[in-house]
């Protein structure tokens, strides 16, 4: 995971703050891990990516069993949605952008699969290589 720092106004005790995150590869277990774990909280702001001081135990224990998707993809699946459901309860964090792009296509296209077009801003779109037209 990289954080976006520009504008980045986190501190130690601090109340609130403003960052984001690009994960390098978009998965559940790289924005999780550094951003919602007990181990993942430091007090230097340039390494923190633990902007909330978040430290649940629970995810902090279940994170490592969920993060086998490639050799349990079901007790993994199970594992993240009481995660995620954990973290949605905790709110640690509000998002006010998402990154993903609507795309408005005809009825002929098909094939349509969204892309992750671009890492510094995680943009998404249309993987245009991909589509076809009847």
């Amino acid at each position: 995971m990289i954080p976006f720092t520009a504008g980045h106004t986190w501190r130690p005790n601090g109340k609130t703050g403003v960052g984001g995150i690009g994960p390098i590869y978009p998965s559940a277990n790289n924005a999780v891990a550094p951003m919602f774990t007990c181990g993942s909280y430091t007090d230097d702001p340039l390494a923190n990516e633990n902007y909330a001081g978040c430290c649940n135990r629970r995810v902090s224990r279940d994170r490592p069993r969920a993060a086998l998707e490639v050799s349990d993809p079901t007790t993994a699946s199970q594992v993240w949605t009481k995660i995620d459901r954990t973290i949605t309860r905790l709110a640690p964090c509000v998002v006010i952008r998402e990154g993903v792009a609507t795309d408005f296509v005809s009825r002929r296209v098909g094939n349509y699969t969204p892309c992750w077009l671009s890492f510094f801003d995680g943009s998404t779109g249309a993987c245009l290589d991909q589509l076809w037209v009847h």
